[in-house]
């Protein structure tokens, strides 16, 4: 049996759909505007759900950089933006 079995497919999957929804509704509202009442009913999931997943809301925000830090095009534009200045704008 693989390392990356079904269920733990499946939690990736959910927990990186409710980063989505969430992330869209902090796009559109803002963070500090965005309950997260507004994301259970995006993500369609309950209060217990998300608690499995991010213990608040800011874990959520925490949970969509590390995803974009493991994206490999990502870290590769991030190492060669140059200045902080340059990386802070690739983030």
């Amino acid at each position: 049996m693989g390392t990356n079995t079904l269920r733990e497919r499946k939690k990736d999957k959910n927990r990186n759909e409710l980063i989505e929804c969430a992330v869209s509704l902090f796009k559109v509202k803002g963070f500090d505007a965005t309950t997260v009442d507004e994301i259970l009913d995006k993500a369609m999931i309950s209060r217990g759900t998300l608690y499995n997943y991010f213990p608040d809301k800011e874990s959520i925000l925490v949970g969509y950089f590390q995803n974009k830090i493991a994206n490999t095009d990502f870290r590769a534009r991030l190492v060669n933006a140059g200045d902080i200045r340059a990386r802070l704008r690739v983030l």
